[in-house]
Formats: structure tokens, C-alpha cells, sequence
């Protein structure tokens, strides 16, 4: 799950842009025409992990942001894609299955691990030498010499564990993820099963309740969904996803110069600068608009090979 990034951090662009107007005037109109945006383009979008029950019809999706889920992109359970006639939203942030596919005898593809032991970053720096063992299929993987100095964030922390599990493996296959609103790990396999944790054959054990907390009786093993959702951020939301803000904030911002420059006798009135802005918007616009329609041709295309 992403962080956030708050309008205000694009004060320093408009200032220049709008001379005399309140930050207020310009943080209302950001958070219309960033709703807007997202509306339009489905640029925010999230993949999220969630551990199946066998024949649990409704999962709730907890995502913590001051946003709505506009629409599923795509679902898959137990890494097989199920078609959106297979289910829908209900009650704005609740997957429901059709009562004809509520998923059932599912594989444990999905490994939950219980609140992490820690989250300060400086923590993991520290550990050169981390291992932690899990078991996959048939076989046991002792993954090892595991340096998290380089980390800057909890998902550069699941991302050494992912690639060292794929040395181990000598196969891409098997992935580690951090989910920052349980404050946990995920690891799950695209086909077969996985254990939970045992603890690591050499240096830093980080199995156990002090890091990823995955051994048993913390760690839990079930069904994996994994949905990507688009999001339209609340209409008093302050703040859009940091990935989303980096790349398409002077767009929004674009738009919002564009509508207030060109209010009539206003301090910060300038046609010039109105149609230059809007020029801003529409480029990036179209771009954002290009990007997610590819991407759900693409999607549809996978969908139908797999068919």
C-alpha cells in the first residue's frame, strides 16, 4: 500500500502561478480537480492481498486511505483471474462473490504473517545477515545472508526478502510483500503451497515475533485473492497516493491553475497563464488516460489467452 502526499506539497508551484490567492482557494480547487483525475484516468490504482476462506462469501477490503474504491480492476483467486461477473462491490469497500463462485477447496498459497515486530526502519538496516525458512511445495527453503542496510522503507525490507527467496529458489517464483495497513508480511506462491515460517539456519533469525512474526501460531496459511482496485480519493481528502502525486501532481495542479487564472477580476486573474495550464492538464491527461487503457487491453488479453 502506498503513502501519501499531501496537495500542500505543490505550494511551492503555485505560488508564482496564482500571486495574491489564499491557499485555501487553491488546496479546494486541487481536491475537486484531483477527484476529477482519478475519476477520468483510474491512475490510482493498488494491488491488495487477502487471505480466502473456503465458501466466506464477503471480504471487506481495509485499505486506510480517505478514498472510495471506484472499480475492481481485476481479481484472482488462488492466482486462477475470475471474470467481474464473478462478483461485485457491496457496500462500498466489500468484495462479494455470486453465490455460484464463492471460492471453496482452496490451496494455502498465502502466508499471513502476524503484526511485524518491528517498523522502524533503522532496525532492519542493522541486520547484514538475516535468514528465515519457509516451506514451499515439496520442498524447504533456508533462505540466508540477508543485508537490509540499503532499505529506506518497509517495502525495500520485503523486497530483499522476495529476491533472496529467489536465489534460494534459483526461480522466479514466490513473492514477499509488506502490507502497511496490518503493519505485516504476506508471502505467497502463484501455483502450489507454502508453510508458515521455521526459524533461519544462520545469522540473524528473523522468523519469529521480534521481525516478520511467521512461525507458527503467528503466521497463518490459507487461500489467496489478490485484487487491483482503482481509487477516487473523498472530496475533502487532502492528500492522493505519493506514486500518484509524483507523477501526475503538476497535471492536477494544471488543472486547478487553469479554473482559478482564469476567474474574472481576481488578483491572480491571467488569461495567459489560464490557457498555458490548461494545456498542462490535457497533456497529462491524455497520457494518464493512454497508460490505464493499455493497461486494461492488456489485462483483457491476458484474460482471454487464459481463458
Amino acid at each position: 500500500m502506498s503513502k501519501l502526499t499531501s496537495y500542500a506539497s505543490l505550494k511551492k508551484h503555485w505560488i508564482p502561478l496564482l500571486p495574491g490567492c489564499d491557499d485555501g482557494i487553491v488546496l479546494n480547487t486541487l481536491k475537486r480537480v484531483g477527484r476529477k483525475f482519478c475519476e477520468d484516468t483510474e491512475a490510482w490504482k493498488e494491488e491488495f492481498h487477502e487471505p480466502l476462506v473456503n465458501y466466506q462469501q464477503d471480504y471487506q477490503i481495509n485499505y486506510g486511505y480517505s478514498a472510495e474504491i471506484q472499480r475492481i480492476d481485476s481479481l484472482r483467486v488462488n492466482a486462477v483471474k475470475y471474470h467481474s461477473s464473478y462478483y461485485g462491490l457491496y457496500e462500498g469497500d466489500t468484495i462479494r462473490f455470486k453465490a455460484s463462485q464463492i471460492p471453496n477447496q482452496l490451496d494455502d498459497m498465502l502466508l499471513t504473517c502476524d503484526t511485524a515486530g518491528t517498523t522502524t526502519i533503522a532496525d532492519w538496516n542493522a541486520i547484514t545477515d538475516g535468514s528465515f525458512t519457509v516451506g514451499i511445495d515439496t520442498g524447504t527453503y533456508s533462505v540466508e545472508e540477508l543485508d537490509f542496510s540499503n532499505a529506506v522503507d518497509m517495502d525495500g525490507v520485503a523486497q530483499v526478502m522476495m529476491t533472496g527467496l529467489r536465489q534460494e529458489r534459483e526461480a522466479n517464483q514466490g513473492f514477499i510483500r509488506y502490507d502497511s495497513v496490518g503493519t505485516r508480511f504476506m508471502l505467497y506462491v502463484d501455483s502450489g503451497t507454502i508453510t508458515v515460517l521455521t526459524a533461519g539456519a544462520s545469522g540473524t533469525d528473523i522468523s519469529g515475533s521480534g521481525y516478520m512474526n511467521g512461525l507458527t501460531g503467528a503466521g497463518e496459511v490459507s487461500g489467496h485473492m489478490m485484487v487491483d482496485i482503482a481509487f477516487l480519493p473523498d472530496s475533502d481528502a487532502d492528500d492522493l497516493a505519493d506514486y500518484v502525486m509524483d507523477r501526475w501532481g503538476l497535471t492536477i495542479l494544471g488543472g486547478a491553475v487553469a479554473e482559478l487564472a482564469a476567474q474574472p477580476k481576481k488578483p491572480w486573474t491571467d488569461p495567459s497563464v489560464a490557457a498555458d495550464q490548461k494545456r498542462v492538464y490535457k497533456r497529462g491527461w491524455v497520457r494518464a488516460k493512454a497508460e490505464n487503457d493499455l493497461q486494461n487491453k492488456q489485462a483483457l488479453s491476458a484474460f482471454m489467452w487464459d481463458g
